[in-house]
């Protein structure tokens, strides 16, 4: 996978290598699909924080990383905004 300007950016601000995402990009613990956005949803676990990988899967290109949590998931999942 690669990294887009916006997730390189991201990941200055939250001081993450963009080769430890990419890494940690291939054992997710959750995967899901963005009925909104159209992307695929990679969420990984790093230092005991949950970020979301927002991935295009056309170009296997990695768009944007952020913070998230449990609640956030599950919620999003009720809502059915990721399936």
């Amino acid at each position: 996978m690669k990294l887009s300007g916006h997730a390189k950016f991201k990941l200055e601000i939250y001081n993450i290598a963009g080769e430890e995402i990419i890494r940690t990009s291939s054992k997710p613990i959750y995967e899901f699909y963005d009925a909104d956005e159209e992307t695929h949803i990679k969420i990984i676990e790093l230092n005991e924080i949950l970020f979301a990988l927002v991935c295009n899967k056309q170009t296997n290109i990695i768009i944007t990383v952020y913070r998230t949590d449990q609640r956030t998931i599950n919620n999003r999942q009720k809502s059915k905004r990721w399936i």
